[in-house]
């Protein structure tokens, strides 16, 4: 792979992207074709805000995903205080290398049961005091400097679209309108198909049907797949 032109072609389509479960399904083909097996893309917390309200896109284990919030892990994760004071990507491993109180190494030691043992961070800041962070994790982390690199630019590019491009947290009751492939998803979930059996009969990975249920959850504020049903159908969204 030519890093450098995959960086700059994957950039171009993320940047003429027209909706939001385009620009997610394309960071999780980035995601696969790189070797990782999860990516996470989210501001970081003030005080009193939670780290779920600012999750743009979460394509990691369910278990971890939901254990991490539940224990609210991102307040003393030391990969998230890595990413607070740096401007360049770093490994996992970097982390690990540092002086660990007992509850940091317990996060990390956790994060490998769930294939989590190495990834890279890409910390993202502006000068009005946004801090964020995009987080690619795998069970062995085999990319060299250029790979590396181009990742940090497509991170970049991808949380800018997906910053712009997310859902409204306003709290306002705007229409909420979904796409065909978000409505179809729904409806097979509805149907009691699993996420791979879904991603056979309409023809995408099981990665890109989650991808397209997280997106649709995240428009209507709900956090699990029943939920995610329910509002739909009382929204008239799905039959």
């Amino acid at each position: 792979m030519n890093a450098e032109q995959y960086a700059l072609d994957v950039v171009e389509r993320l940047r003429t992207s027209k909706d939001y479960p385009s620009v997610i399904g394309e960071l999780s083909k980035v995601m696969s074709d790189f070797g990782f097996n999860s990516v996470v893309v989210t501001g970081l917390p003030r005080p009193g805000e939670m780290l779920d309200t600012l999750l743009l896109s979460a394509n990691w284990p369910e278990a971890w995903g939901e254990r991490y919030l539940a224990k609210k892990y991102d307040q003393v994760d030391p990969t998230v205080k890595r990413v607070r004071m740096s401007l360049q990507p770093f490994r996992w491993s970097d982390v690990r290398e540092q002086t660990l109180s007992a509850v940091e190494k317990k996060i990390l030691d956790e994060a490998t049961e769930f294939g989590l043992n190495d990834g890279i961070a890409v910390p993202i800041h502006d000068l009005n005091g946004l801090e964020a962070g995009v987080s690619f994790g795998t069970d062995q982390l085999c990319i060299d400097s250029r790979a590396q690199a181009a990742l940090h630019l497509i991170s970049i590019y991808a949380y800018e679209c997906l910053r712009r491009q997310a859902p409204d947290r306003s709290g306002g009751q705007k229409p909420v309108h979904l796409s065909r492939r978000e409505r179809e998803c729904i409806q097979w979930t509805a149907a009691g198909k699993t996420s791979w059996e879904i991603g056979q009969i309409i023809g995408v990975s099981e990665a890109t049907v989650n991808e397209y249920l997280y997106a649709a959850a995240r428009r209507l504020n709900t956090r699990t797949r029943p939920q995610l049903i329910a509002r739909c159908m009382r929204e008239g969204l799905i039959n």
